[in-house]
């Protein structure tokens, strides 16, 4: 009885530790700002491992910060704190969880922005080789320019075209692309989903009740 009481308050330690760790970095947000780009994903590969690692502690609005840190606090209570198993208490478990989560969460948001990109720019190619001129008048102008003049205009009005015609897709793209890189939701939604599982697969964790359907 003893252990899981001083697991419990490892585990609630950590959380707390973690909570702690983003509220000091916003209050220092102005001075480690130069250290970010907010909308870009950082990689082990790119060799800056520090700014990875921050990307997923850094909010810029109070609010982002107090609403994330509230469901840090909920999910992470209720799947490590609270938790009947000695292993989801682990401080390693919950460090692991919040680092791969916030990570993965990035990681997705980079795949996503470049799956969009990658359609966009297949549609676009596919609209420009479909309208472009064969014709003999414009394989004509094209050798009195001395250079494919005609594709300036075809590929214009394609790209018009393409534009509208798939306005969502390009809308997506854009969103992927400006969406900031920073903060814990990404962690806040793995939790999210852990909690989710948990709640139904695991018998060390509670069954989902009224404040966690709120929050979800």
């Amino acid at each position: 009885m003893r252990r899981t009481s001083s697991s419990t308050e490892r585990a609630q330690t950590a959380l707390y530790i973690l909570i702690l760790i983003n509220v000091l970095i916003f209050a220092y947000r102005d001075t480690l700002r130069p250290h970010l780009n907010l909308r870009r994903t950082y990689r082990i590969a790119d060799g800056n491992i520090r700014s990875m690692i921050l990307s997923i502690f850094y909010h810029i609005e109070p609010t982002h910060l107090f609403m994330n840190m509230i469901a840090l606090h909920r999910y992470g209570s209720e799947l490590f704190v609270n938790s009947s198993s000695r292993r989801w208490q682990s401080v390693f478990i919950v460090l692991v969880s919040y680092l791969a989560c916030g990570i993965g969460a990035f990681g997705g948001i980079e795949l996503l922005s470049r799956y969009h990109e990658y359609e966009w720019e297949k549609k676009i190619n596919d609209a420009r080789y479909a309208r472009k001129c064969n014709h003999w008048l414009c394989d004509s102008l094209n050798d009195v320019w001395g250079e494919d003049i005609s594709s300036y205009f075809t590929n214009a009005l394609a790209d018009f075209t393409t534009s509208f015609q798939f306005a969502d897709l390009k809308l997506s793209m854009w969103h992927f692309q400006l969406i900031y890189r920073i903060g814990a939701s990404g962690v806040v939604y793995g939790w999210m989903g852990m909690r989710l599982v948990t709640s139904w697969m695991s018998p060390h964790h509670s069954r989902l009740d009224g404040l966690d359907y709120f929050f979800i």
